[in-house]
């Protein structure tokens, strides 16, 4: 019995003369797949001073730790606009549990009016993990960040001053405003044939 080796060029012909038997061995093993990463969003926007939570999920449970890698993209500055909790850019999926998250916090940084901002969420390969083979778009949720702006311009409609000593706290009644703001005063102390003005800050709560 003759067999054409080329007929098989992925295959080693395995022939046991003894028992008569021939059967092919594959030469290459298959590698096991593995489970894909998936990332969403609880919400896609959220106003200045918000926060969001990112979940990175496994249909798999591991056995082992699994440290999953993202980038973060968009027009918000991460830092400026909005900051992570742990590693920016790595979280990791304990043994055992299918999902581990990460809370972005957006930043309120007084700067109105101001277009709303961006942050794009990409999933980077690594060890113990694959890439989902969805859409771009559900690879990279989107969290919209949306800019406060005061409701009008702050009114100050009374002042009270328990204590008339020069350094006595003074409280100011104001108009409602949307956020906390700090907002620069400037005092006016009437004397005998002259006008002096002196700087402060009021902080003023939403």
């Amino acid at each position: 019995m003759t067999t054409n080796i080329k007929a098989f060029p992925t295959l080693i012909l395995a022939c046991i003369l003894s028992l008569n038997l021939c059967f092919p061995i594959s030469a290459h093993a298959k590698k096991p797949k593995l489970p894909p990463v998936r990332v969403s969003v609880s919400l896609t926007t959220i106003l200045e001073g918000e926060s969001t939570t990112l979940v990175f999920s496994k249909a798999v449970n591991p056995s082992q730790p699994v440290t999953v890698n993202y980038a973060m993209g968009g027009t918000a500055v991460l830092g400026t606009d909005y900051i992570v909790s742990g590693t920016p850019g790595h979280v990791t999926i304990p043994a055992g549990a299918v999902s581990a998250s990460v809370t972005l916090t957006t930043l309120t940084d007084n700067v109105f009016p101001e277009p709303n901002e961006t942050v794009v969420i990409t999933l980077r390969g690594g060890a113990g993990y694959s890439l989902p083979k969805a859409k771009k778009k559900a690879r990279k949720p989107t969290v919209t960040i949306v800019d406060v702006v005061p409701s009008g311009p702050i009114e100050i409609t009374s002042v009270s001053n328990s204590n008339p000593l020069p350094l006595a706290p003074i409280s100011f009644t104001t108009t409602r405003i949307a956020q906390a703001v700090v907002v620069s005063l400037r005092f006016f102390s009437l004397k005998p044939c002259t006008n002096t003005r002196e700087p402060g800050v009021g902080n003023f709560s939403a």
